[in-house]
């Protein structure tokens, strides 16, 4: 007997027979139809909204929201990334067996904000809730509060007459809520380097060494006490001696153009590009003298500068590569992790890092057996017993190493995590003012160490949001060759106008993986207002 065959209905993506109310925002793709959205709501990208579904006025619909037949949304909710609504309450397989007489309705109040990836099954939720990530809501909410778990239980109990007055203070990083997260295994990792008195060396600092060099991919891993010794570290191995000069981009942290000179090198300063924030590769031969031995290429922000161009122009010179990996652990460009490009590539692990220890700690990888061999030397006293060289005291010590080492396993959902804030950040923040989101350059990823923005009314967003109790930070308040340190350069800034014109509008906005929702939307909400003028 031949089995039946079904013809699927097929919906079209798109929006049809949809209701909106004023000043609507929609990201598409999404896949509306014969629903009502409020007015000043907004609708970010692979939504779903089904018929008869309502949505009130000045909501938030995230990406990746599922919103199904019969629910209702009040005013002033928030429905965050990947939640979904759903109207069996027997979900798939039960006695609705998709019967939609069998379906419930659902109600949502107003002042209501939904975690990520929440779960609502058919319930009344009252207003002023706050629903967290991953909970799953199967009875009513009837009191105002806060609910989390699955199922969903109340944590503590809100004041909605508070709610109004209540200012929302969003700190630029919090280490708190990363720690909160892996409590244990911090405390473990601390617990036994204190039992082992293993505080220098040891074997918590060559088990994080290993493991780092395992995760990027190269040979050597040499630890050192920060990022700055580092790099310092780094070019003395690859023979940098006074006269000869080293090109690094026009605008990161000091501590790359510095070391530069306390190496007894000269610093040459090459622009940026204008999309990516890292070093042009298409200046770097204008920069090259006889003198030039190397280039040190910044992957800023967390983002890979373009490689393949900066490793030819090294290549036809005959210059080493040295990579600044101090802001982009697991980076990639073209499929392949950052810090495996050049002669060797240097680490912070300072406490903000997107891997941060409890202080300061950073490290040095490569290939280059011998050199890694005359770093780690040189890094140790010119090597312990032995003394080959009059060398330098930089260690990561046991107790950071150990921290590190508890924290890797976790790096690459925390970047996930980084990139889903950044994903949010880029909807919501599109076509509000003059904003300029961070872009993504050719063949790479980034890890949104930083989420930094572009306005012509930068310093003005900036009290605004400070007002607002948002902590911002200028990353970074000028250029390099623009600082009294490199007055001596006499640079003009013609010379380098991208990086110039960049230090009067780059801002960059609270980023972390543990960052919470309505804090993020606190954020946009006062972008918005303020360059609405409200």
């Amino acid at each position: 007997m031949n089995e039946p065959i079904f013809e699927p209905r097929i919906l079209s993506s798109g929006i049809r027979d949809v209701r909106f109310g004023q000043n609507v925002r929609v990201v598409q793709p999404v896949n509306l139809y014969e629903c009502a959205i409020g007015d000043e709501s907004f609708v970010g990208p692979f939504v779903e909204i089904q018929r008869n579904v309502i949505i009130g006025n000045r909501c938030k619909i995230q990406s990746h929201a599922f919103v199904c037949e019969l629910v209702t949304i009040g005013d002033d909710c928030v429905i965050s990334h990947g939640a979904k609504f759903i109207n069996d309450p027997f979900v798939i397989g039960g006695p609705a067996h998709g019967d939609r007489r069998l379906w419930r309705r659902t109600r949502v109040g107003n002042h209501v904000s939904i975690g990520t990836n929440s779960t609502i099954l058919p319930v009344s939720i009252c207003d002023h809730v706050v629903i967290g990530a991953g909970a799953v809501v199967t009875k009513d909410i009837t009191e105002p509060g806060i609910y989390a778990g699955n199922p969903a239980r109340l944590l503590r109990r809100l004041n909605p007459n508070n709610t109004a007055e209540t200012t929302v203070n969003v700190p630029f990083v919090d280490l708190n809520a990363q720690y909160r997260t892996i409590r244990e295994d911090i405390d473990r990792a601390i617990s036994a380097v204190i039992a082992e008195s293993a505080y220098i060396r040891g074997p918590h600092v060559e088990g994080f060494e290993g493991a780092w060099a395992d995760t990027v991919g190269v040979k050597h891993c040499v630890s050192c006490a920060n990022g700055t010794d580092a790099l310092l570290i780094a070019m003395r191995g690859l023979g940098v001696k006074p006269g000869d000069e080293v090109i690094t981009a026009a605008n990161s942290w000091i501590s790359t153009s510095a070391m530069i000179t306390q190496t007894g090198g000269r610093v040459v300063f090459c622009d940026v590009d204008p999309v990516t924030f890292t070093i042009d590769p298409a200046q770097l031969e204008s920069k090259i003298t006889s003198r030039t031995v190397g280039i040190i290429p910044v992957h800023l922000y967390g983002q890979a500068a373009d490689m393949d161009p900066i490793m030819a122009v090294a290549e036809r010179h005959g210059l080493w590569v040295l990579e600044d990996c101090a802001q982009a652990h697991l980076a990639h460009y073209k499929g392949r992790m950052v810090g495996t490009f050049g002669a060797a590539a240097t680490f912070s692990f300072y406490p903000s890092k997107n891997l941060g220890a409890y202080g300061d700690a950073g490290c040095i990888v490569t290939n280059d057996d011998q050199l890694a061999d005359w770093m780690a030397a040189f890094a140790r006293h010119g090597g312990k017993n032995e003394h080959v060289m009059e060398a330098i005291n930089s260690r990561m010590d046991g107790l950071q190493a150990a921290i590190l080492k508890a924290k890797l396993p976790h790096l690459p959902e925390w970047t996930k995590a980084r990139r889903r804030v950044a994903w949010e950040y880029d909807s919501l923040l599109k076509g509000i003012g003059d904003v300029e989101t961070p872009q993504v350059g050719a063949w790479r990823d980034h890890v949104y160490h930083l989420y930094v923005i572009r306005t012509e009314r930068r310093d003005a967003l900036k009290a605004h949001l400070g007002a607002a109790g948002i902590a911002t930070v200028l990353n970074y308040p000028k250029a390099l060759p623009f600082y009294p340190a490199y007055a001596y350069l006499d640079h003009k800034p013609e010379e380098f106008p991208v990086a110039y014109r960049n230090q009067s509008r780059i801002l960059s906005l609270p980023i972390y993986p543990e960052l919470p929702s309505d804090m993020l939307h606190h954020v946009t909400d006062q972008v918005g207002r303020f360059f609405n003028g409200s």
